[in-house]
């Protein structure tokens, strides 16, 4: 957090319309398969529906999504979307981070020394305990969404427990088709609020299923 102090980033309150469409440099990461981790069998559909919202984009998807080919599409991503499992290290949450294809991690501290401000708006981790911090400093929030603002995204999405691959697929769908069909029509975009909205839209069909829909987190300004 002293980098992001130090050095704020100076269009942290630019207009959403500045970002520019069709957004074609989206990072859409999905896998299935991962070394020493349950199957997640739904992400490839996530993944699709995701990439479907944004021109030009091309799932990384099953041995695909390696940590060279995820760094180089982060690096020049607009929106990065993630379908995979999320790691927790609650003792030294910079050890935290995205599980991918070739058993590497890209970790919160590889994360947040990235410098991806520029381009980099909005980052949604459909992934387990993204939002999820440490035990030992509680009251400083170091997570993969706070990782991924301190490298340059304006805005993060997380999650605080896990949530099953139907539930996640349809937020992850309704989210981002809501999401590209502001950015095309050159409006501006509150995160955090359509995060919201659509909370409040879901919980009418889950009401008695909090779990389902509860889960997710808005990080950035």
């Amino acid at each position: 957090m002293r980098r992001l102090l130090l050095h704020p980033h100076p269009r942290r309150a630019a207009k959403t319309r500045d970002v520019g469409w069709p957004a074609a440099s989206a990072c859409v990461v999905a896998i299935p398969v991962t070394p020493g981790q349950p199957d997640l069998p739904g992400v490839s559909e996530e993944a699709k529906a995701v990439a479907d919202c944004y021109p030009g984009s091309v799932p990384l998807v099953g041995a695909d999504a390696t940590h060279t080919a995820v760094a180089s599409a982060l690096s020049r991503a607009v929106i990065a979307h993630f379908a995979c499992h999320g790691v927790n290290a609650p003792d030294d949450p910079s050890r935290s981070g995205l599980a991918l294809a070739d058993g590497t991690l890209l970790s919160v501290a590889e994360l947040s020394v990235q410098d991806l401000e520029g381009h980099a708006f909005l980052a949604y981790l459909s992934a387990c305990d993204t939002a999820r911090g440490g035990t030992v400093l509680t009251d400083e929030a170091i997570t993969l969404c706070a990782g991924l603002v301190l490298a340059g995204f304006r805005h993060a999405v997380g999650t605080l427990w896990p949530v099953d691959d139907a539930a996640a697929t349809f937020l992850a769908r309704r989210f981002h088709q809501a999401l590209a069909r502001r950015l095309s029509r050159g409006e501006a975009v509150e995160p955090a609020r359509m995060l919201n909205q659509l909370a409040e839209w879901v919980s009418g069909g889950w009401l008695e299923q909090p779990s389902r829909w509860a889960t997710l987190i808005h990080f950035g300004g």
